[in-house]
């Protein structure tokens, strides 16, 4: 019976871990993609949260004008970006408007495949991501490229358990599997040593 009960108590532990690493995992993109949409005070009160409980974000404070919307966490994940020396390469020609209903979904995806990108790109001698948005009536589309140098099994990837980092967690890829947005296609492709994630957005009147 003591067994039992042990067994069952490290089954919720492990599930409260889980679920918490996925919360902490996925909060600071959720915060970013809302700092662009308030004005400069307000911003202010998010960036306090954020370097109260992760230091290594103090450098949010040195930030001023954010642009609004998805340019604004874009902006904010170059800036990331250069100082993990990735040159962070944007090709936008144009303010994207994305449905309110819709803007923390597409943050959501675009700013957990740049946290990829990002730190696949570190770890090669081409230290750099590109981003391309484009828009085509009511369809933006998204292409993020940057190389690697783990090998990347795509059968497996997006599984909450594999990844190809380091320090292992797989929780991003996952947690884009889980959103549920009819509006929003995404997909990953691999060429050579180029890791290719593309987002198809679906902007509904």
């Amino acid at each position: 019976a003591k067994n039992i009960e042990l067994t069952n108590t490290y089954k919720a532990y492990s599930k409260a871990i889980c679920e918490f690493k996925e919360f902490k995992h996925n909060l600071k993109n959720d915060i970013l993609s809302v700092i662009s949409t308030l004005p400069k005070e307000k911003q202010d009160i998010l960036t306090s949260l954020i370097n109260k409980y992760n230091l290594k974000y103090d450098w949010l404070s040195t930030i001023n004008d954010i642009p609004e919307g998805l340019q604004g966490l874009i902006y904010l994940k170059k800036i990331e970006a250069d100082i993990k020396k990735v040159k962070l390469v944007i090709d936008c020609g144009e303010n994207i408007d994305i449905n309110e209903k819709d803007f923390l979904d597409i943050s959501d995806i675009i700013g957990i495949y740049l946290d990829n990108a990002i730190d696949a790109s570190r770890d090669t001698k081409n230290k750099l991501v590109y981003i391309s948005i484009q828009s085509n009536n009511d369809t933006i589309m998204v292409r993020i490229m940057n190389h690697f140098k783990n090998n990347i099994d795509l059968n497996l990837i997006g599984d909450k358990n594999y990844s190809s980092k380091k320090v292992k967690s797989g929780l991003g890829l996952n947690y884009i599997k889980s959103i549920k947005n009819k509006n929003i296609k995404s997909e990953i492709s691999i060429k050579n040593d180029l890791f290719i994630s593309k987002i198809n957005y679906k902007r509904k009147k």
